[in-house]
């Protein structure tokens, strides 16, 4: 997977270590073939199927997001883009699928697939044992944990989960790392919210934070894309933390979906696509 950057090193140095307030924008090459709106906060489409997508047949649609980096987001040029779609494109050549990205916000999640809006949805959404009542999942085509963001060598120490406790955290808002990182620390002063990803990396860059409380597979990504600052990350032990997995998402009752799904997501597993996708936006070409 190739990364284009638009600014140079020095840029993306300084926006970590503080010399300008902006992240450096991230894309990649995508697969989509026309340009999303983004004008607007009106729907839009982009066209991203396999190489070589069938000629003929039923065209699938599906609902992505396009603010949740690293799985669905928008690149430079408006276009979808993250390990979502790759993953989906990937699956949808193998199952012998034609597919249409559709841009939806969070806020028409699930009713715009009951409506019959959309056909499926992939943006990195858990597995909810109070959601499968109301919609369908394919199985699970990632695996996810609370993870902990350091530097590699923290005042000669490492640190880990056993002196977690003594350590000044932060962690995002009002999410369920937030809560459970509260059970972390001996006195409730050694925790502080923050607002955005790229915030918590930049706090534990510049010693204002020790370690960063967070969803590992996001961590994971964002290291990738700093690999000059020397962070570490690791996971929680899994019986304590927020622990899930992602699943595809489709109308309830829609079997032959699931199963066209299943059936390419086994394919990409098995002939080595899966590991290359993850190893590409994670740094780890592993098999859950």
């Amino acid at each position: 997977m190739k990364y284009l950057f638009s600014s140079l090193a020095f840029v993306s140095i300084c926006a970590l270590t503080g010399c300008t307030q902006s992240e450096p924008a991230k894309t990649k090459t995508s697969t989509a073939d026309t340009k999303v709106d983004t004008s607007t906060n009106t729907a839009s489409t982009s066209t991203a199927t396999a190489d070589t997508p069938p000629k003929t047949g039923k065209v699938y649609t599906v609902a992505v997001d396009a603010d949740f980096p690293p799985f669905t987001y928008l690149d430079q040029n408006g276009k979808p883009t993250g390990y979502d779609v790759d993953l989906i494109n990937a699956i949808a050549k193998n199952a012998n699928m034609n597919i249409q990205l559709i841009r939806k916000n969070w806020s028409e999640f699930p009713q715009a697939l009951d409506k019959g809006q959309v056909d499926l949805w992939i943006a990195g959404i858990s597995v909810s044992e109070e959601r499968k009542p109301i919609i369908d999942y394919s199985e699970p085509y990632l695996t996810y944990n609370t993870g902990v963001l350091t530097k590699k060598d923290k005042k000669g120490m490492a640190i880990n989960q056993t002196n977690l406790a003594e350590q000044r955290l932060i962690a995002l808002q009002g999410t369920v790392d937030f809560d459970y990182a509260k059970t972390l620390v001996n006195k409730p002063e050694n925790l502080k919210g923050i607002s955005t990803t790229f915030l918590g990396m930049k706090e534990v860059l510049t010693n204002k934070a020790d370690a960063f409380i967070n969803n590992d597979r996001v961590l994971q990504y964002h290291v990738k894309q700093y690999p000059n600052y020397n962070f570490r990350v690791f996971d929680l032990d899994t019986k304590k933390s927020s622990a899930g997995s992602l699943g595809i998402a489709v109308k309830k009752g829609n079997t032959e979906l699931v199963q066209k799904l299943n059936q390419g997501l086994a394919s990409i597993k098995q002939d080595g696509t899966y590991a290359k996708i993850n190893q590409q936006w994670f740094g780890v070409a592993d098999q859950n």
